[in-house]
């Protein structure tokens, strides 16, 4: 009997923890099906919220497989199949412009280029100063300047449109104003038959005029007094090959003026210095054997 009884001491304990670790698994059980089933309610009300499926791909994919490439475009645009205007009158004009630059006039406005800044990746300008009021005055693109408005600019170039016609403005516009009128005023006084107009290398008035003292020693230079008054300088003793006989002096000449400014003192004779160093053409306008003679110049 106590054989008995020592054996079902065990199998009192098992039972003891078979209750106890029962519960545990029942609520282990009872928590994930709970869980699954909360699971399964949130899906439910999110499907109450979403669009209906479709087969085959989506709108947004659809729409964006349905646009035709860009290149499409492109060729709609060049052949202008809907007939719209384009409006390249601003482009056209512009080249227009620079292809027929050199036949503009120059400005009739009494105005000086002082400078442009040319910018490649926006707007140019330029300083343009006023003569006669002596103002500056800084103008881009579609400014205007004296009733004149600024069509384009250029390196040391603007193109401005007064009273409808389009003129030229450029850097040193006084000297070929002033060489231009001298031209013309030549070929107003110049007598029929005189042979008049010289072509010189402006290699050799280089080389000349790079020593002075060498020119001064070919020829003699004197001031010519009338009346008490000094009318210009007279010339004598030139020697042969000498720059001043090729340019067609002869000894007893008087000169007089130069592009029509008068000489009359030794700051004007400087004048001569530096228009035969600097210019393409000038004239210079003497006294030989008491009778008026102009001498043009082109320096080649």
């Amino acid at each position: 009997m106590g054989r008995e009884l020592a054996m079902d001491i065990p199998g009192v304990l098992n039972y003891r923890n078979m209750r106890l670790v029962f519960p545990f698994l029942l609520l282990t059980v009872a928590v994930y099906f709970a869980s699954n089933l909360v699971l399964f309610m949130m899906n439910l009300r999110l499907a109450e919220y979403s669009p209906p499926l479709m087969d085959g791909p989506s709108p947004a994919r659809q729409k964006t497989s349905a646009l035709p490439p860009k290149r499409e475009y492109r060729v709609l645009l060049e052949r202008n199949l809907f007939g719209i205007k384009k409006d390249e009158t601003s482009r056209d004009k512009g080249g227009d412009l620079l292809a027929n630059l050199d036949k503009l006039a120059l400005t009739s406005l009494n105005c000086t280029l002082i400078g442009t800044v040319i910018n490649e990746t926006g707007n140019s300008w330029a300083v343009i100063r006023d003569n006669q009021s002596k103002r500056e005055e800084k103008v881009s693109v579609g400014s205007m300047f004296s009733d004149a408005k600024v069509v384009l600019i250029l390196r040391n170039k603007v193109v401005l449109n007064f009273n409808g016609k389009d003129e030229l403005l450029v850097m040193g516009i006084e000297k070929i104003r002033a060489e231009r009128l001298a031209e013309e005023k030549a070929g107003k006084e110049q007598a029929p038959g005189e042979g008049s107009t010289y072509k010189i290398s402006r290699d050799f008035v280089r080389d000349s005029m790079n020593d002075l003292a060498k020119i001064m020693s070919t020829v003699r230079v004197r001031p010519y007094v009338k009346d008490g008054k000094p009318q210009g300088f007279q010339i004598s003793r030139l020697k042969g090959g000498s720059l001043v006989k090729t340019m067609g002096f002869q000894d007893g000449d008087i000169i007089r003026s130069i592009n029509g400014q008068d000489i009359r003192s030794p700051e004007d004779a400087m004048k001569l210095y530096n228009t035969l160093k600097d210019s393409s053409f000038f004239t210079i306008t003497l006294l030989r054997k008491n009778q008026p003679m102009t001498l043009n110049y082109k320096v080649r």
